[in-house]
């Protein structure tokens, strides 16, 4: 159930403000001693589930179409799945008894043959997720929804490229109140060995440009606009994901991308960072700030790991993480190692990566999937890889993974975190390549918690953008809306999640919006869900 609490605007005031309608009562946990057994079942979502996905065939050596999205696509209140696959979009919609039923005829009938990526964002600001569809092989495709679940291809293009789409992130970059769009795409490169510049990928990569970001014009229609980022260090880049985040806390978003490399045998693409200057110019700060790491890169998570208000990154890549930590001269460095994170054999290829509170302990902690693709298999680098879960604690980070029932061994490749049954602790989504996709489902434990959700002015509802900040015994934890552009090839609920320990209230929630007012409520109660209205 949840809490409707109406904030208050101001520019720098705090005020408190009153519940504008009857409490609703927060879940209880029945049984918090079972999670001592195991914090993680890895459920059934029934027949069709089990029965009905599409992945890819092992022969066919893709590396994409391995995300997940979650969302309340109907507005009944239960969570709903949907899957980029072979053949194209997979709905699959959540029942009173857990399981989920596949329902896309009748729902979306936009079929390709591989779908790469899909982001579920209210783009329209009527009040509900429409569907933005990345392809291999076509224009990606947004399509509205109509309310009840039922998706229309809307008159927005994008246009075709040579370029497969990976993936899709959502934030108002310049200020006017929709959200603009940018595309992660990669294309395959056969340089030889030791090849160090992009030229040698052949004539078609070359000529194929990428068309990375896009303008909302507030009419129904989006402006390729992205000659205002650098179009050649886009163009030498395997993307796998990109981000908006407010790197520098001042307001508006900035944008991070992570890269691959371009092929497996010859270079390395560094990440790309761009400053937004101001109603969407962009400035390149990868080198300034160190973000520009080469990697390898595949999966992104955000968080603020050590209580500065600055978003830390979690990227993961072959045969490492990086941890990027924030510090105060404006740099980010990495700390994976110093704090734990360093996978071993048979770990190697990690793909989906997230920075959530699993434990509800006020820590963030790291689950990773890892996987392989054919014909690239080695002994050293198998295609079946264990995930990997690190669980944080006094800022170093243990990895827990066969102990949280969280060990499978599979291609893994997209992961979404996201509270299926509202019960106020993240499950996980995990989706295998070459198999069915894994639910997580955690067990419920005495821990307090708090799950925030906005009410913004339209077309921007749901607050993308917004940072959400939570003062609770004695700790201040940071969030921020975000829509695509973590995890990998999905999206999850537009929704920030707190683990709030032992506390017993909240004594301050303060929510900056896209457009820098803020509301700021006190004194409210634990381990329930609260929305806030601009």
């Amino acid at each position: 159930m949840v809490l409707w609490l109406l904030g208050a605007l101001v520019s720098c005031d705090r005020s408190t403000v009153e519940d504008d309608s009857a409490p609703a009562a927060a879940p209880v946990c029945e049984a918090p001693e079972a999670r001592a057994e195991a914090p993680f079942d890895l459920v059934d979502g029934g027949p069709d589930w089990r029965d009905r996905q599409r992945y890819a065939p092992l022969e066919s050596g893709r590396v994409a179409a391995g995300g997940i999205s979650a969302a309340d696509l109907d507005g009944d209140g239960r969570v709903d799945l949907v899957l980029p696959a072979e053949g194209g979009v997979q709905i699959f919609m959540a029942q009173p008894d857990g399981t989920f039923i596949e329902e896309t005829e009748g729902r979306f009938d936009d079929r390709a043959s591989v779908s790469t990526a899909v982001s579920l964002v209210d783009v329209d600001g009527d009040g509900d997720l429409d569907l933005f569809h990345c392809q291999m092989g076509g224009p990606s495709v947004l399509h509205l929804n109509d309310g009840g679940g039922v998706f229309e291809k809307s008159e927005a293009e994008f246009p075709e490229t040579l370029r497969a789409c990976m993936g899709s992130s959502w934030g108002d970059m310049d200020g006017d109140g929709d959200l603009d769009l940018f595309l992660a795409s990669s294309m395959p490169c056969d340089a030889p060995t030791g090849a160090t510049d992009p030229a040698a990928c052949g004539a078609e990569y070359v000529a194929a440009t990428p068309h990375a970001l896009f303008e909302n014009l507030g009419d129904g229609t989006f402006a390729d606009v992205t000659e205002r980022l650098d179009v050649d260090a886009l163009h030498h880049g395997a993307m796998h994901i990109g981000a908006w985040v407010d790197l520098d806390d001042d307001g508006d978003l900035d944008l991070v991308v992570v890269n691959d490399r371009m092929n497996q045998y010859s270079f390395l693409s560094p990440n790309l960072a761009w400053r937004n200057d101001g109603a969407g110019g962009f400035t390149d700060v990868g080198a300034e700030t160190g973000l520009d790491l080469r990697i390898e890169g595949m999966g992104l998570g955000l968080g603020d790991l050590n209580g500065d208000g600055l978003p830390d990154l979690l990227i993961s890549g072959s045969a490492r993480l990086a941890l990027l930590a924030s510090a105060a001269d404006g740099r980010w460095y990495d700390e994976a190692t110093a704090r734990g994170l360093v996978p071993s054999f048979p770990r190697v290829d990690a793909w989906g990566a997230e920075l959530v509170d699993l434990d509800n302990d006020g820590d963030l902690d790291a689950p990773v999937l890892y996987g392989w693709t054919p014909p690239d298999v080695t002994e050293t680098n198998p295609l079946e890889q264990p995930d990997a879960l690190w669980i944080q604690g006094d800022g170093m980070f243990t990895d827990a993974a066969e102990a949280w029932g969280f060990g499978g061994v599979g291609v893994g490749r997209g992961l979404t975190a996201a509270d299926l049954n509202g019960d106020g602790w993240l499950d996980l989504l995990a989706r295998d390549y070459y198999g069915p996709a894994r639910l997580y489902q955690a067990r419920c434990g005495a821990a307090a918690w708090l799950t925030v959700s906005l009410d913004g002015p339209a077309p921007n509802v749901d607050g993308v953008g917004a940072k959400v900040t939570v003062e609770a015994g004695g700790a201040t934890q940071v969030r921020w809306i975000v829509a695509g552009g973590t995890g990998l090839f999905g999206s999850a609920p537009p929704l920030a999640h707190f683990g709030l320990g032992d506390a017993r209230s909240v004594d301050r929630l303060t929510v900056r919006w896209p457009d820098g007012q803020e509301t700021t409520l006190e004194d409210i109660a634990v381990s329930q869900r609260v929305e806030v209205r601009q």
